[in-house]
């Protein structure tokens, strides 16, 4: 039994697996006003559809649906398949909270008993 497959059916099976990372992903990335679906996504870098992304470098946000995520520093990218993969040098995600300019010496108190 033969395993080859013609090129045209490997192409169809691509653009097959693409289409379905596009219409699963939730991740998003925003830059200025438009929004790219991102399809992989590991700890330093994330990949999207080449043929509808620019070539992205410098910061950019990352969105998890409608909600801000993380901001991220994009340094390098490059094509693989059907993909272009960018490699980020940090990833920050973003604070719900201010940050402090002072040192806490005690912990919170969470709340209150009565007496008696």
């Amino acid at each position: 039994m033969s395993t080859h497959l013609p090129p045209e059916v490997l192409a169809g099976l691509r653009k097959a697996q693409l289409a379905s990372k596009k219409s699963k992903a939730r991740w998003r990335v925003r830059v200025d006003d438009q929004v790219f679906p991102i399809l992989e996504m590991s700890q330093s870098e994330f990949a999207m559809a080449s043929e509808a992304t620019p070539a992205l470098r410098g910061l950019v946000d990352i969105y998890d649906g409608s909600r801000y995520v993380s901001q991220c520093l994009i340094m390098h990218a490059r094509e693989e398949d059907d993909m272009r993969v960018y490699e980020f040098k940090w990833n920050t995600e973003v604070r719900r909270t201010p940050a402090l300019d002072f040192a806490r010496e005690k912990p919170a108190i969470a709340g209150y008993l009565t007496a008696g």
